[in-house]
């Protein structure tokens, strides 16, 4: 258990001097001194000179330092686009904010660490950098605080352990053996801890060895007073990265050395011995425990197996989210990755840089496609799509099914110079010898990629024959199936064909609605308020772009707040709103900017969109349209969707 915040009083007062005349600090000091809690206490001190937030990012567990803005991304809710930069799009979304990133346990990524910090400082303004490392980061300007141990007799040290060992109390013989045991133990925090959760006060602590008092003798200490299946389970649940919950822990840990039904025995004794935190029915390990639990796993030398067993059983949820994300538990599943992110890439990256696994076991990021292109990590997925894509032992159906996925990021995010050279893979792979239901998908693929990049030609062409090839086999994947038949609708939209549009949106709208899904449902359903506008249908286009801003903000999906936003612009001005009208255009602006994109990238798909802007502005004086779309564009991305959410229950 996760004890409180204790002292460190002049600590905290130091490091916030030095951030309001600094711009980047960094807390060193050796493992278990304390420096992730003094970051996040300096935070919470800090929170109301930072209004557009404070962010704790936790970056232990990445390997490659190229993943660093993306962890910054997600932690601050600004999902990456394909084709752009993640730390340029950080940088466009945080120009003009005034905020705090702590950057925790840099150690591992010190030269990615400060690449970041610098081009993040040198290109912002009001953006300030906490890190905590063993080691400087070594940038311009950086100011440095030494975290130190706890004093000899502190009252600080005594505190913490008496509030681990849950004393209400402390009388003066025990105050003066907890001060014997603290100085033992240098007044490392960690080990004082450690030390706590073994407290009785009928029995004296066995502590390490006279000068032998460094942080790991005391874990080793610790360790060695676990029982032999406590001792194995800690070193097995050091092969998950950041959190994991009790089935993962079951089905990678046990084996006939460890029953499974002894797990939660052993996972609430490892907990009350401060060896495991539990918090939210999650589990994870603090870094030196992790650490040393990693180290007795190569002296099991079950490392590898650990591994593998780790891979696979992420490449199964992966599996199993990819079968139930086009139903009713979707937005369960889509949390449920996000949670996960970081076993994901954990497990991926050992199956594409380490020996010997198979193809099945490399599939994860194409399993994730869904993820990557509706949960706002569409830079990322492109990273990891790009390696499967290229890998040599790739199957060749995996390998399609993957540029399909690449294509579908890429031109979701505006990436046209991806998403066209891809298409077009994607229509030669179209005509050999793959499975009907695969072809069907990379022919909407490639025609949603012209269609987004304004090939409409190209791309009627290719989505009639999708919902051909569709529409002819028995049981055609609803997946697949609804999203052609969103496209074909938009495709229509696109020739003016409105009522054709109207019809195949009802009926996707219907199975959307029959397999309980919400995400692409929200999609249909502010494609048909669009057709149902043109064609002069105002309340009942109303009513379905207030369905699907509802849903949009149910499945937190900003892209498509983007679009529900525009959609409002567009009614606003139809209806002599035009005011109204700026101020929505700049709030879908700023809402883009959230997403990662500089300005909408769905426009092709409204044909009326291109002359929006123009008739806006023609309805109203310059100036006066000027100070509307900026006080929109201006709102940060909590504004933004708080300002739409008023708007949709206005509806």
């Amino acid at each position: 258990m996760a004890t409180g915040f204790v002292g460190r009083t002049e600590d905290i007062r130091a490091v916030s001097r030095l951030l309001r005349s600094g711009r980047l600090v960094t807390l060193t000091g050796p493992g278990g001194v304390g420096k992730t809690r003094l970051s996040q206490r300096v935070g919470e001190d800090l929170v109301d000179e930072f209004p557009d937030g404070v962010w704790f990012v936790e970056l232990a567990d990445l390997r490659d330092p190229a993943l660093i803005a993306h962890a910054v991304a997600r932690t601050l809710s600004i999902h990456t686009t394909a084709g752009i930069d993640p730390r340029s799009q950080l940088i466009n979304q945080l120009t003009g904010r005034t905020a705090l990133i702590i950057l925790d346990n840099c150690e591992h990524l010190l030269d990615g660490a400060e690449l970041f910090s610098t081009e993040l400082l040198g290109r912002t303004e009001s953006v300030r950098v906490l890190a905590t490392s063993r080691e400087r980061l070594r940038a311009p300007g950086e100011r440095i605080w030494q975290v130190r141990r706890f004093a000899t007799g502190s009252e600080d040290a005594v505190q913490l352990f008496a509030q681990r060992a849950a004393l209400d109390t402390i009388d003066l013989p025990q105050q003066i053996k907890i001060n014997d045991i603290c100085s033992r133990l240098e007044g490392l925090p960690l080990a004082i801890e450690l030390a706590a959760a073994r407290w009785s006060p009928n029995h004296d602590l066995e502590l390490p060895g006279a000068g032998d008092h460094t942080l790991r003798s005391a874990i080793q200490w610790s360790f060695d007073l676990c029982s032999t299946a406590e001792q194995i389970l800690w070193a097995r649940l050091a092969i998950f990265s950041g959190g994991f919950d009790f089935q993962a822990a079951e089905h990678v840990c046990w084996d006939g050395e460890l029953d499974r039904d002894q797990i939660p025995g052993l996972l609430e004794s490892l907990t009350e011995k401060s060896i495991v935190i539990c918090e939210n029915q999650r589990y994870r390990l603090l870094d030196t425990v992790r650490d040393y639990g990693l180290d007795q796993l190569s002296v099991r030398r079950e490392h590898d197996v650990l591994e593998r067993r780790h891979v696979g059983y992420y490449r199964r949820l992966a599996e199993q989210f990819e079968r139930e994300w086009f139903g009713p538990s979707q937005l369960w599943w889509m949390s449920r990755m996000r949670e996960d992110l970081a076993n994901l890439r954990s497990a991926m990256d050992r199956a594409f840089t380490e020996p010997g696994y198979q193809p099945s076991e490399r599939r994860i990021p194409v399993l994730l496609a869904t993820y990557w292109a509706y949960g706002g990590g569409m830079a990322e997925g492109k990273h990891w799509l790009g390696q499967l894509a290229e890998h040599p032992e790739t199957d060749p159906e995996d390998r399609a099914a993957t540029l399909a996925a690449l294509c579908r990021v890429a031109s979701m995010s505006g990436d046209l110079d991806t998403s066209f050279p891809t298409a077009a893979r994607l229509v030669e792979l179209a005509g050999t010898d793959v499975n009907p239901t695969l072809r069907a998908h990379l022919t909407t693929m490639a025609g949603m990629a012209y269609a987004i990049g304004g090939r409409f030609a190209e791309s009627g062409q290719l989505l009639r024959e999708a919902a051909g090839q569709l529409n002819s086999l028995p049981d055609p994947e609803p997946q697949y199936w609804t999203k052609s038949a969103m496209m074909l609708g938009v495709q229509h939209i696109i020739e003016e064909k409105l009522a054709e549009a109207c019809g195949i949106f009802e009926r996707a709208a219907a199975y959307s609605n029959q397999h309980g899904e919400t995400i692409m449902l929200s999609y249909v359903l502010i494609q048909h308020a669009k057709a149902k506008l043109l064609l002069g249908f105002t309340e009942e286009a109303a009513t379905l772009a207030a369905d699907a801003a509802h849903l949009s903000l149910k499945a937190n999906d900003p892209m498509q707040r983007g679009m529900v936003t525009e959609y409002l612009a567009l009614e606003a001005v139809t209806q002599g709103q035009p005011a109204r009208a700026a101020l929505l255009l700049g709030t879908a602006a700023s809402i883009a900017r959230a997403y990662g994109v500089t300005g909408t990238n769905t426009e092709n798909l409204r044909p009326e969109s291109a002359m929006l802007h123009a008739e806006v502005r023609a309805a109203m004086k310059p100036a006066d349209f000027e100070e509307a779309f900026r006080t929109g564009a201006m709102m940060t991305s909590q504004q933004a969707e708080a300002y739409l959410s008023g708007c949709v229950q206005g509806v």
